[in-house]
């Protein structure tokens, strides 16, 4: 069982990574989670697109939840960049950062995990998190939601 929810598709438009993270971690509808980011960024819904993970950490916080952020540069000291999604997902603890939802941004895209499952606006529904296809690329940052 995940915590993770599946996305509304009754949103006809592009459904951006920020506000689609937000739908999943908070089980709010697409619209209403693009609603959201345009009024914080003081645009048209039709134009929502860029948001950032701040954005989403403000909203997140708005929905009660909490964000802790995970230290990953002491854990990963040799890795400039940050580690690759998949070591990272392989190698995370058994402590919060498998029993809580996290939060994971990659070079231009954010994503959520909550035990083996990922979601994001990629996927219809949570998929094993080994069955992602994006998991060369390097995790900047990561959040622990509870």
């Amino acid at each position: 069982m995940t915590f993770l929810q599946p996305l509304d598709r009754s949103w006809d438009r592009t459904s951006w990574c920020v506000p689609s993270a937000l739908a999943i971690l908070t089980g709010c509808t697409v619209s209403s989670a693009h609603s959201k980011f345009a009024f914080i960024n003081r645009e048209d819904i039709t134009k929502v697109s860029g948001c950032y993970a701040e954005d989403l950490l403000c909203a997140l916080l708005d929905a009660g939840k909490q964000a802790t952020p995970v230290d990953l540069h002491s854990r990963y000291p040799k890795h400039k960049y940050g580690p690759r999604l998949k070591t990272y997902l392989k190698d995370r603890p058994f402590n919060d950062e498998r029993m809580y939802p996290l939060l994971l941004e990659t070079y231009g895209h954010v994503q959520c995990v909550h035990m083996d499952y990922l979601a994001s606006n990629w996927y219809p529904r949570p998929i094993k998190w080994s069955e992602a296809s994006n998991l060369n690329d390097n995790l900047h940052r990561a959040w622990i939601i509870k």
